[in-house]
């Protein structure tokens, strides 16, 4: 268990913006668990590392927090941006094989002049 993990899951919580919690939630040893990808009852008060994250759960305990928005929504929104970029990529790269073809012509067309000699 690494110990910084759930220290930055308690931060996420106490700051109402939770990425495994969902729904209403109170600040406790399971819950910092949970959110921060461990089983509940992983936090040990005998345990020395947990020391100071305990002292810092207790500081906070029994808040209660509501999440500021639905893991699904936020979910629909990312997928949406991504289609957005991907989309917007595409378009890019559809502009760029375009002005490839249009150099690549252009350079033939001068050469069939003649009086353009080629650099290379």
């Amino acid at each position: 268990m690494k110990i910084s993990e759930c220290f930055l899951a308690l931060e996420r919580l106490l700051n109402g913006n939770p990425i495994k919690i969902v729904g209403p939630y109170k600040i406790n040893n399971d819950t910092v668990a949970v959110e921060a990808g461990y089983p509940r009852g992983s936090i040990k008060k005998y345990n020395p590392t947990h020391e100071l994250l305990i002292k810092n759960i207790s500081e906070n305990y029994g808040k209660k927090f509501k999440s500021s928005a639905k893991p699904h929504k936020k979910l629909k929104d990312q997928q949406q941006k991504i289609k957005t970029l991907q989309t917007d990529i595409n378009d890019a790269l559809g502009r760029e094989a375009m002005y490839i073809k249009y150099i690549l012509e252009l350079e033939a067309a001068l050469l069939k002049t003649g009086n353009v000699v080629p650099i290379k």
